[in-house]
């Protein structure tokens, strides 16, 4: 019999092995197939898996959280903490923006350019001394914009649980020294639908160069300094290309979203508190 908390892998091999004993299982190969098993069925059903996975390697039922309050673990991605990510040196930041919020056009292109430098992510998210270029895509049809929640399935833990009006991430040091200006859309249309593409999948859409965004009233926000571009979807067609790690999508007005603007985080806050001029910027960066 199971003890009714979580357990590891190898134990769960051990059982088997003694209850059919007569099937003489090799345990490693057991033991490899309990993990692949249980890590598929996570993945392909998430929060309607009957097992959830509670430590490397410990797994349980589901229903345990609720109970009995156990966390569920969840894998990060290290192939996406070690990428190359463009950075630029915070004592630097007053070239580019002159205050925090939203800052449309007319941005330094150049200065971003020859002060950026390349930096392993993981290395990044701990030095405070250099803030990371991240891009920000707003997806509108005109009047309503997508929005949607972070799971706790998300690699970075304090944006986890929270309602966001964006899309986007990292940029890569590859990507933006590929680039002659930013904000250009003729010559970066590559970098932008790589972009974009990671986390959402469109089709039939006008992208506008909108500005920059910074905020430091909060630790994750001041590492991070986002290229705003407005995506206007008139079709409202579109699907989730990381599903799990984005939740309960959906285009919803502005006056809902400023309705339950506290469920947002900050930088999203911020968005909506200059949608108007967001959604209706000419294009004038480019």
């Amino acid at each position: 019999m199971f003890a009714d908390q979580p357990v590891i892998s190898s134990y769960i091999a051990n059982y088997i092995n003694k209850e059919y004993s007569q099937h003489d299982y090799n345990r490693e190969s057991l033991v490899s197939v309990i993990n692949t098993t249980l890590s598929q069925d996570i993945k392909k059903y998430q929060d309607n898996s009957m097992f959830a996975r509670f430590s490397l390697g410990k797994y349980g039922i589901r229903s345990w959280i609720k109970r009995d309050g156990y966390q569920e673990y969840f894998i990060v991605n290290n192939k996406i903490m070690n990428e190359f990510i463009a950075v630029i040196p915070k004592d630097e930041l007053g070239l580019l923006i002159k205050k925090t919020g939203v800052s449309f056009c007319n941005i330094p292109e150049e200065i971003i350019l020859k002060k950026y430098r390349g930096m392993i992510r993981s290395e990044a998210e701990k030095d405070f001394s250099v803030v990371q270029f991240v891009s920000v895509f707003i997806v509108h049809n005109g009047t309503q914009i997508i929005t949607h929640k972070r799971s706790k399935r998300l690699p970075e833990e304090r944006l986890q649980d929270e309602y966001s009006v964006m899309f986007g991430g990292h940029i890569s040091e590859q990507d933006l020294s590929s680039i002659i200006h930013p904000f250009e859309l003729k010559n970066n249309i590559g970098f932008i639908m790589r972009e974009l593409n990671e986390e959402i999948k469109i089709s039939n859409f006008e992208i506008t160069p909108v500005g920059l965004l910074y905020d430091d009233s909060r630790e994750i926000s001041k590492q991070h300094i986002g290229l705003i571009y407005s995506v206007y979807l008139p079709n409202n067609s579109y699907e989730i290309g990381e599903k799990g790690f984005l939740l309960d999508h959906k285009f919803e007005s502005i006056e809902s979203i400023k309705h339950r603007i506290e469920d947002f985080e900050n930088w999203s806050v911020l968005v909506i508190n200059n949608i108007d001029k967001i959604i209706s910027q000419g294009g004038s960066c480019g």
